[in-house]
């Protein structure tokens, strides 16, 4: 990769204090892999930084398939601190919370600030859920309220593994509902009825709040997944979107 003058915003351009240009990657997300592995080949002459709030991050196409039960959960673990090291990258492990433009500063959770002169951002969606209820559900403090965002990935992973455990007490009969019907609530109930298809007392339903599933998909493609979730007994509830949740597990939907 050949060397560029820092006069355009990568490089000094936080004052001459700072001759080594700043690359801020925020996220370990699939892009930022891949700038890692291209640093590996970059002169020395580039400092480059990897903020993730974990040293491994899931690989989101593997997900559905150890939801599955067809690999265990370490087979989709990508080791970004190992990553970042062998690209000679500074690793942080943090979330970022705030994002200054103007003194091209970025503040950590933990309160710190990091400077750059250009940053990435490859955080990926999160569901609206709220940070006190993700907290609570890292804890374990839900009690016989069973929820889980589907984000972070990391999360969702341990919380249905744990829970379908061998070690666990069954919960008979074992009502499962997935909330939104994209693309990816659908892969998510298809890999836990495939989970779940030797036991009989146990149903998985897909909620969508519009009138079919993948809206935003194709009539064929639609009709295809329709298939799908029939064949492995996927209830599909259309018309069902989820406005609040009341323990023990009631779902509120908008139409009461």
């Amino acid at each position: 990769m050949p060397r560029r003058e820092p006069a355009r915003g990568f490089g000094g351009a936080r004052g001459s204090d700072n001759p080594m240009p700043d690359l801020l990657l925020l996220g370990g997300g699939h892009s930022h892999l891949a700038v890692l592995a291209a640093a590996r080949h970059w002169p020395p002459s580039h400092r480059v930084t990897l903020v993730s709030p974990g040293p491994k991050t899931a690989y989101s196409g593997m997900v559905p398939g150890v939801i599955a039960g067809h690999y265990p959960a370490d087979a989709c673990l990508i080791d970004v601190e190992r990553l970042s090291l062998c690209a000679r990258a500074r690793f942080i492990c943090a979330s970022a919370v705030a994002l200054d433009p103007v003194r091209r500063t970025v503040r950590l959770h933990s309160g710190d600030t990091l400077g750059y002169d250009l940053v990435s951002i490859d955080v990926g969606a999160t569901p609206r859920v709220s940070n006190d209820l993700v907290a609570a559900i890292e804890a374990g403090q839900c009690g016989e309220l069973t929820v889980v965002p589907c984000k972070p990935f990391g999360l969702l992973i341990r919380r249905i593994g744990l829970f379908l455990a061998d070690d666990n007490p069954r919960v008979s009969p074992l009502d499962v509902a997935v909330v939104g019907a994209g693309i990816a609530g659908i892969e998510v109930a298809l890999a836990l009825a495939h989970r779940l298809g030797d036991r009989t007392d146990a149903s998985v339903r897909l909620l969508a709040d519009g009138d079919r599933i993948a809206s935003n998909q194709s009539a064929a493609v639609c009709a295809a997944l329709e298939r799908a979730c029939a064949d492995l007994g996927v209830e599909v509830i259309d018309h069902a979107r989820v406005v609040a949740l009341e323990p023990p597990g009631h779902l509120v939907l908008a139409d009461g």
